[in-house]
């Protein structure tokens, strides 16, 4: 934080410092919250209450891509995530005892019905992990052509001005 005070308050990364995110304040604090409908997710929620800026800004970063990181995209799949890291749910039901009756396939798939979550105050997914997950990939294809198209203009320009400095020399 030190050396690149602008991490705490956005990507290190230039080409998504102006990225098209939705900034939905209602998902938003729901992920704040830990109340996604994704167990894996809500039940890491609860532990970022360390308020260590650097630590949690910089691992959030790595996580979304924006960070000092080379790779372009990446987009984790809570499902493919609980499987590898917590097959059993142990963690899962150790964070959010709401819900650690339910079964191990629901719990790290997140497909829960609603008809499970009654009598409990777990929600049910605020977002299509699937139907996101090809809304970003679209923003960032069609943001790597604008930047690439923006490049193309700024090599043309300075193209132009260098033989109009020709012409006139």
């Amino acid at each position: 934080m030190y050396t690149f005070p602008e991490l705490a308050t956005g990507p290190y990364r230039d080409p998504l410092k102006n990225f098209p995110w939705d900034n939905n304040e209602t998902l938003f604090q729901a992920w704040c919250e830990g109340k996604t409908g994704y167990p894996i997710v809500d039940a890491a929620m609860q532990l970022l209450g360390d308020g260590d800026l650097a630590s949690n800004n910089g691992g959030w970063q790595w996580s979304a891509s924006s960070g000092m990181d080379p790779k372009p995209l990446r987009i984790f799949n809570p499902a493919s995530q609980a499987k590898k890291y917590d097959p059993d749910a142990e963690y899962i039901r150790q964070w959010l005892p709401e819900i650690r009756h339910l079964d191990t396939g629901m719990l790290i798939s997140g497909d829960i019905p609603e008809k499970e979550l009654e009598g409990t105050d777990y929600p049910t997914q605020i977002v299509a992990h699937t139907e996101q997950q090809d809304i970003i990939k679209e923003r960032v294809a069609v943001d790597k052509k604008v930047a690439e198209e923006e490049e193309k203009i700024k090599d043309l320009r300075a193209l132009a001005e260098a033989e109009l400095m020709q012409e006139n020399a």
